[in-house]
């Protein structure tokens, strides 16, 4: 085995821990204004699983004729998931603070 495709097992297996730790937060605490944040970052999750999973198939010989670049394609898509996902909770928690204001220094404004 060489170290590239040890580095992308591990990185495999990272994702697929980041996407399980995701999804039982999101069942945990059960926001429901911020749903739609964990739902993106979950289908980052899947994008990068399914990204790394093609390349570790290229790199056993499994997969011919796959694009070179489909490792970096993945991971573009991912960060513009991720991207999404932050800048959604960002509107999202904008809508939780309209609705309860917070004074300087964090207090509530009640």
């Amino acid at each position: 085995m060489n170290i590239e495709y040890l580095l992308v097992f591990l990185s495999l297996v990272l994702t697929v821990v980041f996407a399980y730790l995701v999804y039982g937060m999101s069942r945990e605490f059960d926001l429901g204004i911020f749903r739609r944040f964990f739902k993106i970052l979950i289908a980052a999750a899947i994008v990068s699983i399914a990204g790394r999973g093609l390349v570790l198939l290229q790199l056993g010989g499994r997969l011919r004729g796959l694009p070179v670049g489909v490792d970096v394609a993945s991971g573009v898509v991912f960060f513009i998931l991720l991207t999404a996902a932050f800048w959604q909770l960002l509107r999202d928690w904008r809508k939780v603070s309209l609705d309860r204001p917070v004074k300087r220094g964090g207090k509530n404004a009640s």
